[in-house]
């Protein structure tokens, strides 16, 4: 999760051409496999959230961002909330 796989990666892995692994996962789950890689890496990172006290920082490493700000647009386009809204929402008492 922490490192990312490119398209070509993917589909190499999966003995495809990028091009097919892409029409693929449009017919199959309706989104580019970068879209569902980036959902995937975002409930990971909300888990991390919601049951840990790892920093954001931390938390984005973890799952593959570049750093927290790109880590916290991500996370608010996708969840609607910052991370630490969401900590402070659904984090269950220690």
């Amino acid at each position: 999760m922490d490192q990312p796989l490119s398209l070509e990666k993917l589909a190499r892995k999966s003995g495809l051409s990028a091009r097919h692994l892409q029409s693929l996962f449009n017919q199959s789950f309706g989104v580019t496999p970068h879209v569902h890689y980036l959902a995937l890496r975002l409930n990971a990172a909300r888990r991390k959230v919601i049951e840990t006290p790892a920093s954001f920082a931390e938390i984005a490493t973890a799952t593959g961002f570049n750093s927290a700000s790109a880590f916290s647009r991500s996370y608010r386009l996708q969840f609607r909330e910052s991370p630490s809204e969401t900590r402070k929402r659904l984090r269950s008492p220690a």
